[in-house]
């Protein structure tokens, strides 16, 4: 069996894993070889696997593979250790493509229909932002080029108007988790120390007693 990169052959493994309810261990995991055994190995099961790199054929090849697993998990969980984030994002990308405002929930449903484990909303969270990042680039990167595309753009038709549009990061409707916008700090800024502090109403009573003898200085 063929796959074009190591992260297929990976994905592969991981999907067929999760399915099976069982699970397995890393033994070598290079740049060119990905080699694990079933947890319970030597304890009933003899499952393991190795695929390798093969540069002739510029693919990688399942090399050694001993057949399906005799055991099954000691526990019943509804999560699995190999259904990660980056499994999930993978899983994901045609749903992210065609919806990139997809719901959190709406992401659990999936893979609680395609695997039947119930990820936690965190889980699922981190795995909605890497589908999209996949599939539309990193926004810390798009947000900070943005200024200068349309600058450029001003540049080359001054009479061009550009209008920014911005939505608050948190809403009342929607839960937000791994975002956390709490407050803003107060700089206090002083000729060669910078004082940031949350005591804000603190700092402006201290001055407000000075009677003026003391303010910090105006950038």
């Amino acid at each position: 069996m063929e796959f074009g990169s190591r992260e297929s052959v990976i994905y592969a493994i991981k999907s067929y894993t999760i399915s099976r309810g069982v699970d397995y261990t890393v033994y070598e995991f290079e740049p060119q070889t990905f080699y694990a055994k079933c947890k319970g190995y030597g304890a009933g099961c003899d499952w393991l696997i190795r695929a390798s790199l093969i540069r002739k054929k510029a693919c990688w090849e399942i090399r050694r593979y001993n057949g399906k697993h005799t055991c099954t998990m000691g526990t019943i969980s509804q999560d699995h250790t190999k259904l990660d984030s980056d499994t999930i994002a993978d899983d994901i990308r045609p749903l992210v493509e065609a919806d990139p405002s997809i719901k959190v929930k709406s992401v659990i449903a999936e893979v609680q229909g395609r695997f039947n484990y119930t990820v936690t909303y965190r889980k699922a969270w981190l795995a909605k932002q890497k589908a999209v990042t996949k599939v539309f680039g990193d926004w810390k990167v798009s947000y900070q080029t943005l200024p200068v595309w349309l600058k450029a753009m001003t540049m080359k038709m001054p009479r061009s108007c550009v209008q920014i549009k911005t939505l608050p990061v948190y809403r009342e409707s929607e839960e937000v988790q791994g975002v956390r916008v709490l407050h803003h700090r107060y700089v206090v800024t002083i000729d060669g120390v910078g004082i940031i502090s949350d005591r804000h109403t603190s700092i402006e009573a201290a001055i407000a007693r000075s009677n003026g003898a003391w303010s910090p200085p105006r950038a």
